[in-house]
């Protein structure tokens, strides 16, 4: 498009020549005089051959970029008929020329609110202010690249060298009119979602999908509402939930703080908007500050070994776990009026495979797991444990929704969570006391799959035990298994070394682990290791001194 023999001076100088010569006073339908003149105006001929413009083009381009220079503001009909010197009604009938201005991608069109309003595409009037040829640039526009944009102009914003007061205004509206004709934005619009809503939405969008499973919108909701009464009354507004922000159920609140200080992610209609991006990611993007999601792929494939007693019990959960068997489940408890939930609660000594079993599972079943970390669950802070702990579920069904199997929402080594309430004689007890009762209220309530391990049983509250609907203990391996997992973790082992090692040590699956990661060191180290290398590597897992005492520990006196 860009024609080498003119230069921008000269192009600037053919657009002002022909607002002067249409804005004259004295020159009666000054735009048909340029239009119709038959040797053409050189000031014309020079916008027509730089961008294939037609002379109604080229003359409408003009007036529409220098009234835009002079106040920055959209450009009516009136307005334009007013500066050509042509009634309305006339210039009505040479619509089309703004229309395809537009189409070629010179001009934004806006729906004002009783005619429509005009204005030169951002990109292109930028390129000429800063005194270059302007070139129009055919991308791809989605709703995911508008709110890409919008993110990167907030970030922009907070530096001192970026947009502040109307500039700000000024360029998030310009945006706004480069992506007028997406059909996601046509629907935010016909929502009744006013343009500063639906970038809070297209923020809050771009973060929850890329970034961060939810946002803080209070310093964004600061740069659109500069003056203290709008700011004030839209938070307000916002929190009572008169808004169609949360009215249409584009976002919903996670979790509140006094004044607007609230992070917000998608709600269902905001899913839905959001969904139909080419570039959608969510499934792959989902992050919790409060756990990691495994993938089923990604998970090594172990071969466990259990007791005959657990084996019966893990094939029939197993068995639960596929898709077909959980429906019918879930089915039947509907019908039962029962609470729709598979809660599985694993408890037993350290290291007899708990956490595994439930990674294999998850990966038989090609289920994900959102495995809770305890450790980030308590907070100094009174109140903001019992809303971490809310937030583990809502954030669980948040990747339910996503799935297409639901995940498995698994709080290891739980202890802590659901051990022995106590009588409150302190703040401390009162907050760890609030974090249980939400938590067995969220038990209460829950939807999906939900398992759980633990060390100490013993401490369990009886109010979490019944909250399980199947409870089961993994022991030890008894003898026969122990020789089962040497046989698989020690191949260079003989039958007979592998017997006398499962006879005479009673260890668990992650023991043996551990021994046979120190056997791998020793071969780095090229030490010698055989048979009494072994037994003596086997002893200090054990905590044992002595070779006959390897199967009884005794710390003291």
């Amino acid at each position: 498009m860009e024609n080498k023999q003119f230069t921008i001076d000269q192009i600037l100088n053919a657009i002002e020549n022909i607002y002067t010569f249409v804005n004259n006073e004295d020159n009666k339908y000054g735009f048909n005089k340029v239009v119709n003149n038959k040797e053409e105006t050189r000031s014309v001929e020079v916008l027509s051959k730089s961008f294939e413009f037609t002379p109604g083009e080229a003359v409408f381009f003009s007036v529409i970029f220098m009234i835009q220079i002079n106040d920055h503001s959209r450009i009516s009909l009136k307005r334009i008929a007013r500066t050509i010197n042509i009634p309305v009604i006339e210039l009505f009938k040479l619509y089309g020329v703004i229309d395809q201005l537009n189409k070629k991608g010179f001009i934004t069109v806006d729906e004002g609110r009783d005619e429509e309003l005009y204005k030169i595409k951002q990109s292109i009037f930028k390129q000429i202010l800063r005194q270059t040829i302007p070139e129009v640039t055919k991308t791809e526009m989605t709703i995911f690249s508008l709110a890409q944009s919008i993110v990167k102009l907030i970030r922009h914003s907070r530096h001192s060298s970026g947009l502040k007061g109307h500039d700000f205004i000024y360029a998030y509206e310009d945006l706004f009119d480069d992506y007028a004709e997406l059909n996601e934005l046509k629907e935010l619009e016909s929502i009744g979602l006013s343009i500063k809503e639906a970038f809070i939405f297209l923020f809050i969008a771009f973060n929850e999908i890329v970034d961060e499973s939810s946002v803080n919108i209070s310093s964004v909701i600061e740069k659109l509402f500069p003056e203290v009464n709008d700011l004030l009354r839209f938070k307000r507004r916002l929190l009572k939930g008169n808004t169609n922000l949360i009215f249409k159920k584009l976002i919903v609140l996670e979790s509140g703080h006094f004044m607007g200080g609230d992070s917000y992610v998608l709600g269902e209609k905001g899913k839905d908007i959001m969904d139909v991006l080419p570039t959608k990611t969510n499934k792959d993007r989902f992050k919790s500050s409060l756990g990691k999601v495994l993938i089923p792929d990604e998970i090594s494939k172990v071969d466990l070994y259990y007791n005959e007693r657990e084996d019966t019990e893990i094939v029939k959960i197993k068995s639960l776990l596929k898709k077909t068997n959980y429906k019918k489940c879930l089915t039947r408890l509907k019908k039962m009026n029962m609470s729709q939930n598979v809660s599985v609660l694993l408890f037993g000594g350290p290291g007899t495979g708990k956490t595994e079993l439930v990674k294999q599972l998850a990966k038989h079943t090609d289920r994900k797991i959102f495995m809770v970390d305890m450790s980030s669950v308590k907070d100094k802070f009174v109140g903001e444990s019992e809303k971490r702990v809310s937030k583990i579920f809502s954030d669980y069904q948040r990747l339910k929704k996503m799935e297409d199997l639901t995940p498995i929402l698994l709080f290891n080594e739980s202890d802590a969570l659901m051990n022995k309430r106590i009588s409150a004689n302190n703040s401390v007890d009162h907050m760890s006391n609030a974090m249980q009762n939400i938590f067995l209220q969220h038990l209460e309530d829950f939807e999906g799959i939900l398992m759980a391990t633990s060390n100490m049983v013993k401490n369990l509250d009886k109010a979490f035990e019944r909250r399980f609907l199947l409870k089961l203990k993994i022991d030890s391996p008894d003898e026969k298994n122990r020789a089962k997992i040497f046989k698989n973790r020690f191949k260079d082992l003989s039958s007979a070394q592998i017997k006398k090692l499962a006879k005479k040590y009673k260890v668990t699956g992650a023991q043996i682990g551990n021994v046979l990661k120190r056997i791998e060191l020793d071969k780095i180290l090229n030490a010698k290791v055989d048979d009494a290398r072994i037994d003596t590597l086997f002893r200090q897992e054990l905590l044992h001194d002595k070779p006959n005492r390897a199967n009884k520990v005794k710390i003291g006196f």
